[in-house]
């Protein structure tokens, strides 16, 4: 009995003895996880901590700075409103000054655009080397003394005024993108078809100058002129123009290989994305019967749904069009939603 006992008594010991490593393991992976636990949460509240920092920041710079300008030229432009509604010649000449003044400055803004498109992507040494605010600059006093001559000479009132305008806006940006595709290639070691990606990247740019000019000379005299039933037909049937353009600037863009990443190459998209879509919605607001603008309103929701329902088909179609390897293919794509034109 007594060995019995003996053993029954070592056997339940070694179970104790077990039983307590166990339970250590166990309150030390506890406390390990709460360890973890908190851990994860430091880092996340660091991490918000500074999300609100620069936001704050942003806010302070981006914001406030240019919302302060931007109302400076919005109370310009109000102090002269009450004489453009006549035509040029009627204005006072004091009048005119204060246009031409306030046009430059809007014009150094709009110049400057092809350099902010490239600042998200592109570091400040690759900026400082390729001298592009220099050349911003000097499309900005080109622009500038271009509008001084078109005043002096008595021609600043013609419709065909913003001709030379767009062409120095075509070759500013012609040049930023030049540099661009020059530092990307060299940090790739790769020196060929650089003129040739170059225009790729500009082709929102081509196509945008291509729509606006007949959109501002031919459609909106037209649109302004017409009942508001031809308002609705003609606002409607500007999805179904723009929805094209978008396409192709997106398959050019989205096929660009060893230059940008692909999630970098929407903001070579993104400005004629955003502007056809604000143009719509302008047209959209020409319409004051509430429904006929509901009517609109409709007929752009079902339209953006339609768009999603149709990917597939429209992957398909990329399938057969594009003969790569199929990872590819489904790389492109991922990445091809990013562009997918949308009338929000």
């Amino acid at each position: 009995m007594d060995g019995v006992a003996r053993h029954s008594y070592h056997f339940f010991a070694e179970d104790d003895d077990d039983d307590s490593v166990v339970q250590n393991d166990i309150e030390n992976d506890s406390t390990g996880d709460v360890y973890n636990i908190e851990g994860v949460f430091r880092n996340f509240s660091i991490s918000l901590i500074k999300l609100v920092n620069i936001s704050l920041q942003l806010s302070v710079i981006c914001g406030i700075l240019n919302g302060f300008f931007t109302t400076l030229l919005w109370w310009i432009e109000l102090n002269v409103t009450q004489y453009c509604i006549g035509s040029w010649e009627s204005i006072p000449s004091r009048i005119h000054r204060v246009h031409l003044v306030v046009e430059s400055f809007e014009a150094i803004i709009i110049l400057v655009w092809p350099f902010l498109t490239i600042a998200p992507i592109c570091s400040w040494s690759m900026i400082k080397e390729s001298n592009v605010l220099f050349w911003c600059a000097i499309a900005a006093l080109l622009d500038a003394i271009n509008r001084l001559f078109l005043y002096l000479f008595g021609h600043y009132g013609e419709n065909w005024k913003s001709y030379a305008g767009n062409v120095i806006f075509l070759g500013i940006s012609l040049i930023v993108f030049y540099k661009f595709v020059a530092h990307r290639q060299q940090l790739s070691n790769e020196n060929k078809n650089r003129i040739g990606i170059t225009l790729k990247l500009l082709l929102q740019i081509i196509i945008g100058l291509l729509i606006s000019l007949p959109y501002n000379y031919l459609f909106l005299g037209y649109y302004q002129a017409s009942s508001p039933l031809i308002r609705i037909i003609l606002s409607c049937s500007l999805i179904a123009v723009f929805y094209i353009p978008k396409l192709i600037i997106s398959f050019v863009i989205t096929n660009i290989n060893g230059i940008f990443e692909p999630n970098e190459g929407i903001v070579f998209a993104a400005g004629f994305l955003i502007l056809t879509t604000m143009v719509t919605r302008l047209t959209q607001a020409g319409i004051e019967s509430l429904p006929y603008f509901t009517l609109i309103s409709l007929v752009h929701g079902v339209c953006n749904v339609v768009e999603k329902v149709v990917l597939p088909v429209r992957r398909k179609i990329v399938n057969l069009m594009c003969k790569r390897s199929s990872d590819i293919l489904d790389e492109t794509w991922i990445y091809t939603q990013e562009y997918l034109p949308t009338n929000h």
